[in-house]
């Protein structure tokens, strides 16, 4: 799986929405893009059981 093709599932987990659009809008209306992307993937990654540390 590419980085954006995880990054679009974390984004969709995260806001609850199916089409990709719909998280292009909600990212696009965010005041800290990159922290919200942060977030979504550390919360889709530890319900997944993919967290790792660095």
């Amino acid at each position: 799986m590419s980085a954006y093709e995880e990054i679009m599932l974390a984004l969709r987990f995260f806001f609850g929405v199916e089409e990709d659009e719909n998280v292009n809008e909600i990212i696009g209306q965010d005041h800290d893009q990159i922290g919200t992307i942060a977030a979504a993937l550390d919360d889709y990654r530890s319900v997944n059981g993919e967290e790792t540390n660095v």
